[in-house]
């Protein structure tokens, strides 16, 4: 007994709070109980009337059929109701009258996120473990086996998880009434999307039999892809919604930063490996392309970054010659945020050849439009990393007071989107001219199929280089104040040393 009562102690003391709090609220509220009581009344009705067709027709896809209806039912809880009811609580406890119970706590906000997580999860698997024996039944209609039934069941939890940390994520933003109701509408698109997918390949997978297909290569060949995205997906929105309720003076990039590195090191591993296996390299271009193109939104996330250390952070700066410049990369900060996303986007260009070669794999195939689409991506790339320069100097320079440097992405879109438009426009008003010459500052330039790509790829690289060259005295003043705390970093107490 003694051992029971340790292990409940143990258990006691290590669950999280959130969890308890969340599951307390939901059980003794009318909302889960409603849609619980309704969702089992649809059950119920649509075994019902499988059995009356059971009895008129002999329909040997019944059983499958019909579990695509009650799988329907369970998604529509598990991927809309839940996550939206769960995300609409989240929210209005980081309402201005309640926000600073957040940081009052002695909780931590990543103990917060996974308590929000996991209470939402919970009450899904109360929707999952009630349609459960619905389900089982479907089996001696016919058309459908058991091992399918478990395999789907399992497999519609991703994007029920997915659907969770988007509305969790949407509840994290620091944002208004007004802005969180418009964000959350967006928010919609998403939702419905990834119920629509997971009905879709409920169906699909149950067509093409995935019980008898669970073990063969094909069938993971075509889906590790997919699943390495939506773990991405899942980690990426964690961190991200934890740094978004974290204070403004800690560390907020260090696990964002810290997750993509790792992330994008295993997912390089795991795609050189498979395309080694399936002796076709398409799989390596395609990671190539978009690992790019996800590091571009890290560049306009670096320049909406403060360019000084906090004393809090600034204890936790290694003194040592290697560590330090390791956490001037990861660290929350400008101009550390800027080189540790170039530095990845240049690996994630080079690498990858540089280990096929090594490997003497040089010779697989990358895809026949895999050197123009990389052309295209490195050009907006480039665009991106010049646009975002300008956009950050212009704040600086004549916005330092007027706009917050969290809002300089803003800023960046703006001109950028200006500096498509205006040219042509004033191109042909002017001169009367319509020649492409005049679209080199569309960002988009370089992606189209032309005579101008290689034009458009040499004007971006000279416009960020232009710009990174001015910028090289402002990332190395970040650089000198990067310094472990008494060593000449500034005391967030201090706002007169703060810089503009």
């Amino acid at each position: 007994m003694r051992i029971l009562h340790a292990a409940y102690e143990w258990i006691d003391d290590a669950l999280n709070p959130i969890v308890v709090k969340e599951l307390r609220q939901a059980v003794q509220g009318k909302f889960i109980t409603g849609i619980l009581i309704l969702f089992l009344f649809f059950q119920i009705g649509t075994l019902a009337f499988s059995l009356i067709d059971k009895a008129a027709t002999n329909n040997f896809d019944l059983g499958r059929e019909t579990f695509v209806v009650l799988m329907t039912f369970v998604l529509l809880a598990g991927t809309l109701a839940v996550p939206v009811y769960s995300g609409y609580r989240f929210a209005t406890e980081r309402s201005d009258l309640d926000s600073d119970l957040l940081f009052i706590t002695t909780i931590t906000p990543r103990a917060i996120v996974r308590g929000k997580f996991l209470a939402a999860f919970a009450l899904v698997m109360l929707f999952y473990c009630a349609s459960l024996p619905y389900m089982t039944i479907t089996y001696f209609f016919r058309g459908i086996d058991l091992l399918s039934i478990f395999v789907l069941v399992v497999l519609s939890l991703v994007g029920v998880g997915l659907n969770i940390a988007i509305c969790l994520f949407i509840a994290c933003l620091p944002l208004n009434f007004a802005l969180r109701i418009v964000v959350g509408l967006g928010a919609l698109m998403p939702l419905f999307w990834v119920f629509g997918l997971s009905v879709a390949m409920t169906s699909e997978f149950l067509r093409m039999g995935i019980g008898a297909r669970l073990l063969t290569w094909g069938l993971w060949e075509d889906m590790t892809p997919v699943l390495l995205f939506l773990v991405f997906c899942l980690g990426m929105l964690y961190v991200l919604s934890v740094a978004a309720i974290s204070p403004p003076a800690t560390n907020r990039a260090y696990g964002i930063r810290r997750f993509v590195t790792g992330f994008w090191a295993l997912s390089l591993g795991i795609m050189l490996v498979y395309s080694v296996k399936a002796a076709n390299a398409r799989p390596l271009g395609a990671w190539i392309i978009i690992a790019t193109g996800l590091l571009c939104m890290a560049i306009l996330g670096a320049v909406s970054e403060r360019t000084w250390c906090g004393r809090r952070v600034a204890r936790t700066i290694p003194t040592n010659f290697l560590g330090r410049r390791l956490a001037f990369l990861f660290y929350s900060g400008s101009a550390g945020g800027l080189a540790w996303a170039i530095g990845l986007i240049v690996m994630t260009q080079v690498l990858p050849v540089v280990l096929l070669d090594a490997w003497g794999l040089g010779g697989l195939d990358l895809g026949y439009s895999f050197e123009r689409e990389r052309e295209g991506i490195v050009a907006l790339t480039l665009y991106v990393i010049g646009y975002s320069l300008l956009g950050a100097w212009i704040r600086r320079t004549f916005f330092p007071d007027r706009i917050p440097v969290a809002f300089t992405w803003f800023l960046v879109a703006l001109v950028a989107g200006l500096g498509g438009a205006l040219p042509p426009i004033i191109g042909f008003i002017l001169f009367g001219s319509d020649e492409e010459g005049w679209l080199l500052g569309n960002p988009f330039l370089g992606m189209q199929n032309g005579s101008w790509r290689e034009t458009s790829l040499l004007f971006a690289a000279g416009f960020a280089g232009l710009m990174l060259l001015v910028h090289l005295p402002w990332m190395k003043a970040q650089w000198d104040r990067f310094q472990p705390v008494g060593e000449g970093a500034i005391d967030l107490d201090d706002v007169s040393a703060l810089p503009s």
